[in-house]
């Protein structure tokens, strides 16, 4: 079977995981800067108040640097993240990747429970309040609400996108998750092990350590009936081909989470 996986040797563009984590950290640099500038023409705004020249140029780049910094923000975390999904699947098709990063679009708490990161419930809801940024809150108006209420919404809308404190919390989950993400694969003391078994019936990528947890992609071949795509079967047909060898593969096969590629999604294998 000739399928055309994606690995660390040859993924390229949103396929290289160093690709996303650059376009992070610009995302990152960017949004800091915005909220310097947001700082430096909040000052100008309270030292000119009383004064007609300048006052609401201030207050608008006030305004837009508070919503635009929590905005690329919000992207830096999502790139950051999308990095590590794309090191966990490493092995799927480019279709099925590439349905992984539409599945998980902007659901940031959604991708940092499959990696497992140890975050508390604080730092989860700074990355929901995240989620909320780049879906609507600090991208689009404020959508259909009572008439009478739709100034309260603005006001608090405002309130929020300029909280200081949040954002500088959300700085520091930023820095902490990217601790944790640069490090998968990288630590000369769990590096990841990527094996490959192409069969009669399957091809089967296997990757293990790297500071994630083990996973598993088979790929069936059109032979296979729908009633044998199950581990119980591709571990015989491993112990078949391989014989002596097939220890290679199996020896920690309950540690490993394991899918089949369809072409287009991963779906869970099960045991029999």
């Amino acid at each position: 079977m000739n399928i055309d996986i994606i690995t660390n040797k040859n993924g390229k563009g949103i396929f290289d995981r160093k690709a996303w984590i650059d376009e992070s950290n610009d995302l990152f640099m960017s949004a800091k800067i915005l909220r310097k500038e947001s700082e430096r023409n909040r000052v100008l705004l309270e030292e000119n108040t009383g004064r007609r020249d300048n006052i609401w140029e201030y207050a608008d780049v006030v305004s837009s640097t508070q919503k635009t910094s929590r905005l690329l923000l919000g992207y830096a975390f999502e790139m950051l993240l999308k990095s590590a999904v794309l090191l966990m699947n490493l092995g799927a098709s480019k279709k099925t990747l590439e349905s992984r990063f539409h599945f998980y679009s902007h659901k940031l708490d959604s991708m940092a429970k499959d990696l497992m990161l140890d975050l508390t419930s604080k730092e989860f809801d700074l990355l929901n309040m995240a989620s909320d940024d780049i879906r609507f809150n600090a991208r689009y108006p404020i959508g259909i609400v009572n008439y009478d209420h739709y100034i309260n919404k603005i006001n608090e809308k405002r309130r929020n996108l300029g909280d200081e404190e949040m954002f500088n919390n959300m700085i520091s989950l930023y820095g902490k998750i990217k601790s944790i993400v640069v490090r998968f694969d990288r630590d000369v003391n769990n590096c990841a092990d990527f094996n490959v078994f192409r069969g009669r019936c399957f091809t089967l990528f296997m990757r293990s350590g790297g500071g994630l947890r083990s996973r598993a992609i088979v790929f069936f071949s059109a032979v296979v009936s729908a009633e044998n795509k199950n581990k119980k079967y591709v571990k015989k047909s491993l112990e078949s081909e391989c014989k002596g060898l097939s220890v290679f593969y199996t020896f920690f096969w309950d540690e490993f989470d394991f899918f089949e590629d369809t072409g287009k999604i991963l779906r869970e294998l099960p045991d029999d």
